[in-house]
């Protein structure tokens, strides 16, 4: 059997959760920036493959560099905090905070 490049090879479900989590807000940042994966794919010669693996929490071999490619072509910036036990406190009495520690990524406004 061959491996497929950037292929998550991980059995820890803790880093398959927070490499899914990574994946859904570097895809809300490109549907933020308005970009489909093809678009993404000529600005940055990422295959669109990779980039959908990447989107789903399945490239945990992808280079870093790959991330920062992508992470510029959608003119975003990644910011991540620590992670904090979820709160028992309902979400309305904390402002709809969840607390979670999940990562962000911000589309910076396009010019």
């Amino acid at each position: 059997m061959t491996a497929v490049p950037y292929q998550t090879q991980t059995n820890d479900p803790q880093v398959r959760g927070a490499l899914k989590r990574l994946g859904a807000e570097l895809r809300r940042g490109r549907w933020r920036a308005g970009l489909s994966q093809c678009a993404v794919e000529e600005r940055t010669g990422i295959d669109q493959s990779t980039i959908s693996r990447l989107e789903n929490g399945l490239a945990s071999r992808l280079p870093i560099e790959r991330v920062g490619l992508y992470l510029l072509a959608i003119h975003a910036e990644l910011e991540a905090g620590p992670r904090r036990r979820p709160s028992l406190m309902p979400s309305w009495a904390s402002g709809g905070r969840s607390g979670d520690g999940e990562a962000n990524v911000e589309s910076a406004p396009t010019r």
